[in-house]
């Protein structure tokens, strides 16, 4: 740290001191002395202090004299007409000089405080507890009185200017004397005090300027209210493993940390709190262990009880209820959730919410933003322990006033969502889950499915037994390939519907029908066999329902089963007489289908036409704020570069994919990013980047059959290339084994082994394997395979001594990568 200070400046990591650049010769303890003395600009260091904290140990009060005198002679300073050191006789010592720490310009917080000091009288850092007033205003050069309960402003201004107890007149002619601001800290226990002597002081002392540190404005007429802001996330992680240091635990930056702090509002205290407790409780555990703050953490409590007990009951009512906001809300959403009766939606005097409204601000208890108004969570959190019961009314108020004005965004949502729903209902999303009621978490449900978030929304509707929540957690589970779970929903409802007959408000057929085509393909994505017949029924009776969404998702869902059974063809005339059936606002359902589409057109080999229709549903994801269906699509065009052989450039649009997907927590999504960029590193020919992708894209699989074949496949081309035949075989072996793969990635594996098996002189095994890679190209409807049949062909030809050579037009990567091995290319 260095420290200026008129035109001295003193380096504590090289510990010297300079004067316009030379250095000043002094001993180390004169420059400890100084250190304390510019570290704590204003202040009042009493000898016993200074013996204690900078020599240790007992020494004679000559000892600290002669040092200042030395310390004086190094500054040039007089003792009689100070301009650094002021001595305060029989007392201590205080640096009066205006001292700048090198690096504090850069702090917004700080400059806005000093611009704030330089034109206004009075400047008030304003903010809760524990928030960092104190700290900040230590920061600026200026003389500090602590204010304490029981000590009058009075006699704790005439302390620090070393006037005894000579009353206020004195005390407001030491202070015309002062050229520092006065710095008065603490002083929210005494606001009233402060509001009745003031005003006189700035009257007798034109050039006086007063910071003080509360949690309560003045309301005086030259106050200016400057709020101190919650730390940032990287201030606050470091916060946290500064003090975790302090008690001999190493804590890293995780994202458990950052999720603790940002859960603790990146409150300075609250930070410094939960870090006390690092050695039992380290971020992630503590994380855990949020809902009982209070317990683990009971400075904590103490500090909001201070603050709950200086409101009166009508401002303590209005808190309780806008406690159930949590994220920004208006003046208007403050009316809806206020007590009716002491407080209602028109202004009625002190009644009105607005009122306490402002007082609430100018306790620190709500903060405003240009967002709007808002609570911390950790006082969320105390409000709710403390006043369950008006919290629960409020939060009655608000679900009267907010589900009807949701339930029609909603609504729009799956088909063409109104400018803004999305943001809208994502904001909503914590508020509509804390109320709770089968309508409120339909809206969230609803936002959830469209969105993607399957995690989210199965957290959301755990538990839940209303028929239409049960179908959406179906619909859901299917998504995120959770098959048993979502069947099981899916039966227990008709079980349901069977038993109540018509006492039992039955869920829309279109509703459960568009579940069980997101199952039929969840199934056929996992390899199941024999739901083509199912899938074919159900979008056949989808288009006869009326619902464009029900039907799109059906006939999506029946084109995923016919490609995942071989017949990429039919799969393609069912999407394009889905998309001819559709009306001319069903903007999602066409975005769907067109996707879908444009996968066919990759898995035919065509990336130009895929390109295209990529290009068009990527405009409407875009515009409506759908991230992970933009990922998606943004993975398919990715595909499309590679499959017209643009390796490199497809291989960092799956690593920008890869990483994006991974910060958004979107870890399957990342998993075939990740797949995807290996097949395009193998396919440059980095084979050691593609091992350790496939390798990486292996263990991620677990048990997801589809993916651990495909890397399976990747890893014993990747071997192939190296020249190792035998791990190539025991890779090919090993994907075969998974059941059930996709038929593709069967005839990839198998056209593998033939290569293997050609390449190692083993003619009759390689021509068995051609034969049963044939049939299944035959069996299905799989363009690659296809083309792979007269590329080994050619491959066997040229093995046994033959020239038959073959090239197919097809530009597929593994197309490519065969005739790469086989040619030598």
């Amino acid at each position: 740290m260095r420290y200026q200070f008129g035109e001295f400046e003193l380096d504590t990591r090289q510990w010297r001191l300079t004067r316009a650049g030379a250095e000043v010769p002094a001993q180390p303890r004169v420059l400890e002395v100084l250190h304390h003395l510019v570290s704590h600009p204003g202040d009042l260091l009493e000898r016993g202090r200074l013996m204690r904290e900078v020599w240790g140990v007992a020494v004679g009060e000559s000892a600290v004299t002669q040092t200042l005198r030395k310390l004086r002679t190094a500054l040039e300073d007089d003792e009689a007409a100070p301009r650094f050191v002021e001595t305060v006789p029989r007392r201590g010592y205080r640096f009066v000089a205006p001292v700048v720490r090198m690096g504090d310009e850069a702090d917004p917080r700080l400059v806005a405080l000093q611009d704030a000091v330089a034109h206004h009288r009075v400047v008030t850092l304003h903010g809760p507890a524990g928030i960092g007033k104190s700290w900040l205003a230590a920061r600026l050069s200026a003389l500090r009185v602590p204010l304490r309960v029981g000590v009058s402003v009075e006699e704790a201004v005439a302390t620090a200017l070393a006037l005894g107890h000579s009353g206020n007149a004195a005390v407001a002619a030491g202070l015309a004397a002062r050229t520092q601001p006065v710095l008065l800290d603490g002083a929210e226990g005494a606001v009233e005090a402060l509001r009745g002597v003031l005003p006189g002081w700035l009257e007798h002392a034109p050039a006086l300027r007063i910071v003080v540190t509360s949690r309560r404005t003045l309301d005086l007429p030259q106050e200016r209210v400057l709020p101190v802001l919650p730390l940032s996330s990287d201030e606050a992680a470091a916060l946290y493993r500064s003090e975790a240091s302090r008690t001999g635990t190493l804590v890293t930056d995780t994202p458990e940390l950052r999720a603790l702090v940002a859960r603790l509002d990146h409150n300075p205290r609250a930070v410094e709190l939960a870090a006390a407790r690092a050695p039992v409780l380290p971020p992630d555990v503590l994380l855990g262990r949020l809902h009982a703050r209070f317990v683990v953490m009971p400075d904590l409590d103490a500090m909001f009880a201070w603050s709950w007990d200086q409101l009166d009951p009508a401002d303590r009512r209005a808190l309780v209820a806008l406690s159930v906001f949590s994220g920004p809300f208006s003046l208007a959403d403050a009316e809806g959730v206020a007590e009716p009766g002491a407080a209602g939606t028109v202004p009625t005097g002190a009644a009105w919410i607005g009122t306490a409204l402002e007082r609430l601000l100018a306790h620190a208890l709500v903060g405003a933003h240009a967002g709007g108004f808002h609570l911390g969570e950790s006082l969320r959190a105390w409000l709710a322990v403390r006043e369950p019961e008006a919290r629960a009314a409020a939060l009655a108020r608000l679900a009267a006033a907010l589900v009807p004005r949701l339930t029609p965004l909603a609504a729009r949502l799956p088909s063409r969502p109104d400018p803004g729903a999305i943001p809208t209902l994502r904001r909503w999303l914590p508020e509509l889950a804390a109320i709770g009621t089968p309508d409120a978490l339909l809206v969230a449900a609803t936002l959830l499915d469209v969105v993607g978030d399957v995690p989210a929304g199965l957290r959301l509707l755990d538990g839940a037994e209303a028929p239409i929540l049960r179908v959406r957690r179906a619909a859901l589970a299917a998504r995120g390939g959770l098959t048993e779970r979502a069947r099981a929903d899916l039966d227990a409802v008709a079980a349901q519907a069977g038993a109540a007959g018509r006492g039992l408000a039955k869920v829309p057929r279109a509703e459960v029908a568009r579940a069980e085509a997101i199952l039929l393909a969840a199934r056929a994505d996992a390899g199941a066999v024999d739901v083509r017949e199912q899938a074919r029924a159900l979008a056949s009776e989808a288009e006869t329902l009326g619902d464009p969404v029900c039907a799109a998702t059906a006939a999506n869902a029946y084109a995923i089963v016919l490609r995942r059974a071989g017949d990429a063809g039919g799969a393609q005339r069912v999407l394009r007489a889905a998309l001819a059936g559709l009306p001319a606002d069903a903007d999602l359902p066409r975005a769907v289908l067109l996707a879908n589409q444009a996968v066919g057109h990759l898995h035919a080999g065509e990336p130009k036409e895929a390109t295209e229709l990529l290009e068009l549903a990527l405009a409407t994801y875009e515009a409506l704020g759908l991230p992970s269906q933009t990922y998606t699509l943004r993975l398919n065009l990715a595909a499309a570069h590679l499959d017209a052989g643009r390796a490199d450039t497809a291989e960092a649009a799956f690593a920008a994919v890869e990483s994006a997907t991974r910060s958004a927590g979107l870890p399957m999504l990342a998993t075939v990013a990740a797949g995807n960029r290996a097949t395009a590193a193998l396919l440059a020919g980095r084979l050691d980047v593609a091992a350790a992708g496939f390798g990486r894209l292996l263990q991620e699989a677990d048990t997801n059959a589809r993916l651990a074949s495909w890397a399976c496949w990747g890893l014993a081309t990747t071997a192939r290339f190296a020249g190792r035949a035998a791990a190539a075989r025991s890779w090919i072996d090993r994907g075969l084994a998974y059941a059930p793969i996709p038929v593709r990635h069967r005839g990839l594996l198998l056209a593998a082994r033939v290569g293997v098996d050609a390449e190692a002189g083993s003619l009759a095994d390689a021509r068995d394997g051609l034969a049963t890679l044939q049939a299944l190209a035959t069996g299905h409807d799989e363009p690659v395979l296809a083309a792979l049949v007269p590329v080994l062909t050619a491959a066997i030809a040229r093995a046994s001594g033959g020239s038959m050579r073959a090239r197919s037009e097809a530009r597929f990567v593994e197309v490519t990568l065969e005739e790469a091995r086989s040619t030598g290319r």
